[in-house]
């Protein structure tokens, strides 16, 4: 899967990181054109308690693109970002893909 993803909107009403993919006809096509994402923005700087925000049950590949909306409280971090595919059906897992290091803006 080639995806790639941009960080959207500010700090004073919260960010989302617009994650959006390439479609092959095989992915528009039965079964994988139900197949979903899964994101993940990991906080490897922090400690607290939850330093990860995800979607487990993502847009279908079909849709080419999703939102994972990370709270004003991450404003200014600096965030790994990973997707990765899986099945309807749960039977099968993508390897999952490094999309990159993205630090969120500060509030100023």
């Amino acid at each position: 899967m080639d995806a790639s993803v941009l960080l959207a909107g500010n700090p004073e009403d919260g960010l989302s990181l617009w994650f959006s993919w390439e479609l092959t006809q095989e992915d528009l096509e039965w079964p994988r054109c139900d197949d979903q994402v899964m994101l993940m923005a990991y906080f490897p700087d922090e400690m607290f308690e939850y330093p990860a925000y995800y979607k487990v049950a993502g847009a279908k590949r079909k849709a080419g693109q999703d939102v994972l909306e990370i709270p004003v409280a991450m404003a200014g971090k600096s965030m790994e970002v990973y997707i990765a595919v899986i099945a309807e059906d749960r039977s099968d897992v993508s390897r999952t893909q490094y999309l990159g290091r993205i630090v969120a803006p500060d509030v100023t």
